[in-house]
């Protein structure tokens, strides 16, 4: 009797010890679920998840906008020569006189004609109307014009003048042809009277060359009106390869 009471005091025993075994396995395993699942809430990535989520792309990284450079406060425009007008005119052109026509003389009965032989008349040619104002030409340096320029210029400037010294008026408007031959270059300018201000109201300039050169009498100015007729006489001048006098200085004063 007594052993069968033990026997069944050992099965109670045994069962209750698998109920808290299992018990206790239930409630690890309960835990481990629990503790797994806040792991996948947290990062769905780990390594035991079966089913990891797709792979998100790389974040796209915009680089900062660029700072634009800084320029100066002010910009200075620099100062640029006034071109000179350029043009090129037929030969100076001569008007001729009209010769009147022949006067067929009368004969009375009875008398011979004398034939007298006559010669064609002289060609006409205008008086000038200008000419070179006294003192002039002369000669300065392109220092005094053209700072920017140096010793770098060869040029004959100058204005053109009434009578009493006024700066002529600019309608119509004036031209001084320049020709001749320097340094073995032909020289053939037109320059417009009233486009070269630092000379005068009524100023002119024609650049001649880069550089100062010597020369006699081998080049010319004259004064022409709009269609190219002469109103003064050719005026030659010298140059000089000197950096005092690169600049020919010419006057055409109306002639009383």
């Amino acid at each position: 009797m007594a052993k069968r009471t033990r026997r069944r005091g050992a099965g109670r025993e045994n069962k209750t010890a698998l109920f808290w075994l299992f018990g206790a396995l239930f409630l690890v395993g309960t835990l481990c679920t629990v503790g797994g699942c806040t792991v996948l809430m947290v990062n769905p990535y780990a390594g035991f998840n079966p089913f990891p989520p797709p792979t998100l792309p790389p974040t796209i990284e915009i680089p900062p906008t660029p700072t634009p450079p800084l320029l100066p406060p002010t910009w200075t425009p620099t100062a640029t020569n006034t071109p000179t007008a350029t043009a090129t005119f037929t030969p100076t052109h001569t008007p001729t006189a009209t010769i009147p026509p022949t006067v067929t003389p009368t004969l009375l009965p009875g008398t011979t004609p004398t034939v007298v032989a006559t010669a064609p008349g002289p060609t006409a040619t205008p008086l000038p109307r200008f000419g070179a104002q006294e003192g002039t030409p002369a000669y300065q340096s392109s220092r005094v014009f053209h700072p920017e320029a140096g010793c770098n210029w060869l040029s004959v400037g100058g204005q053109v003048l009434e009578a009493d010294g006024a700066p002529v008026a600019a309608d119509p408007p004036l031209f001084v042809l320049v020709r001749g031959l320097l340094n073995g270059q032909p020289v053939d300018q037109l320059a417009l009277v009233g486009m070269a201000a630092q000379f005068g109201p009524a100023g002119f300039e024609v650049q001649l060359a880069a550089q100062p050169v010597d020369s006699s009498q081998a080049v010319y100015a004259q004064l022409v009106d709009i269609n190219g007729y002469a109103l003064s006489d050719p005026i030659f001048f010298d140059t000089h390869a000197d950096c005092d006098r690169n600049v020919v200085v010419l006057n055409f004063v109306r002639l009383p």
